[in-house]
């Protein structure tokens, strides 16, 4: 089908313009968090599309002890916004990330915002609220909660 070059030309700057939307950068190794010898959280890189920013986001447990950590027990920040986090490998109802001693784990984690418009060029941070033990061992059942309110602060970079 033939179009117009006026209409190419809008669609050639729609799609040009998708790819300009995104913010890239790696991420520091001092951006990395440690709960004494529980928990080490850190990441490779973060890609901001103003509404949502995705982390390529390394855990490991630092213990001899098998841990667990709850999807909703996981919240995500822009600024001071929050913003609602999801899993590449989560679908639906109650999920758990399970380690266990010494075991890091690499996953993607994506923070989606609703409402007014999310600018670029804010710190980012995500919150585990709870790190619990398992020590039934079969990842669902949350023993004693081994940490609280583990703060990962990103900072913007240009």
């Amino acid at each position: 089908m033939y179009l117009p070059l006026s209409i190419k030309t809008f669609f050639l700057v729609i799609l040009i313009g998708s790819f300009g939307c995104a913010h890239k950068f790696l991420l520091s190794p001092k951006d990395a968090v440690t709960v004494s010898d529980i928990v080490k959280v850190s990441g490779v890189n973060l890609v901001d599309k103003k509404r949502k920013f995705s982390v390529k986001t390394n855990i490991k447990n630092l213990s001899d002890k098998y841990l667990l950590i709850r999807l909703h027990d996981i919240e995500c920040y822009k600024g001071n916004i929050r913003g609602t986090i999801q899993h590449a490998f989560f679908g639906a109802g109650e999920r758990y990330i399970d380690f266990q001693p010494y075991q890091s784990k690499s996953f993607n984690f994506l923070c989606h915002f609703s409402g007014a418009k999310i600018p670029l060029g804010k710190n980012y941070k995500f919150v585990f609220t709870r790190i619990f033990d398992n020590p039934t061992k079969e990842g669902r059942l949350p023993g004693k909660t081994l940490a609280k309110n583990v703060t990962w602060n990103i900072k913007y970079r240009e």
